[in-house]
């Protein structure tokens, strides 16, 4: 009755002490977000969880845990009722993680090639990590690009499982305003942003 039809959840993490320590936020019972992103859903809210793999101090078994509270959560073979969005750990001028960097296991061999890279690339979403490049940092000792790969996988291995990805709150509204299904529009508009066909784009959003 409010209007909401569209609700993002920075999950990150499942792991409390990660929540703490990496993060500095404190995260919600497993079965408490659960049972809101169902509850969500159930009253046709569009509900988007995002989440950080790899992250610092990660380790493997994360990626298991995840996976099975999501599907535990949303429905297969559903694009309308909500998403999800595997972002690799990515290290940008004035972030926390920045300021104390090594820390957080972060390196930046290069720092004019860290704030150029930076300047150079905007990252989406939808956009392919490997036309990224390397980014200028390193995460334990791995580039960048080594880390998006591994999140990609993740991400592939779910939607081969058959959850939806890569649709955030804001995608989700201009992709009810075109007249598409949500996959329909995802898929469309992340081939005119590789090909650069603007023109196509601003006539799906119309």
């Amino acid at each position: 009755k409010s209007g909401l039809c569209g609700v993002l959840i920075g999950a990150e993490s499942l792991d409390d002490q990660i929540l703490k320590e990496v993060f500095n936020k404190k995260g919600q019972p497993a079965q408490r977000l659960k049972d809101l992103i169902i509850r969500c859903m159930k009253n046709d809210i569009f509900t988007s969880t995002s989440w950080i793999y790899p992250m610092p101090q990660w380790r493997r078994e994360m990626r298991e845990q995840i996976k099975d509270f999501l599907l535990s959560c949303y429905p297969r073979h559903n694009e309308e009722a909500g998403s999800i969005t595997i972002i690799p750990s990515v290290l940008t001028p004035n972030c926390e993680w920045f300021y104390d960097y090594k820390s957080f296991g972060f390196d930046i061999p290069d720092l004019d090639r860290f704030y150029k890279s930076y300047i150079e690339t905007k990252m989406s979403v939808l956009t392919p990590r490997q036309t990224l490049g390397d980014r200028g940092f390193t995460l334990e000792g791995r580039p960048f690009l080594e880390i998006a790969r591994e999140s990609d996988e993740f991400q592939n291995e779910l939607k081969e499982l058959g959850l939806s990805l890569n649709m955030t709150d804001e995608w989700m509204l201009l992709g009810s305003l075109s007249g598409l299904s949500m996959g329909d529009f995802k898929d469309l508009s992340l081939e005119c942003i590789i090909k650069g066909n603007y023109i196509r784009l601003g006539e799906i959003l119309r």
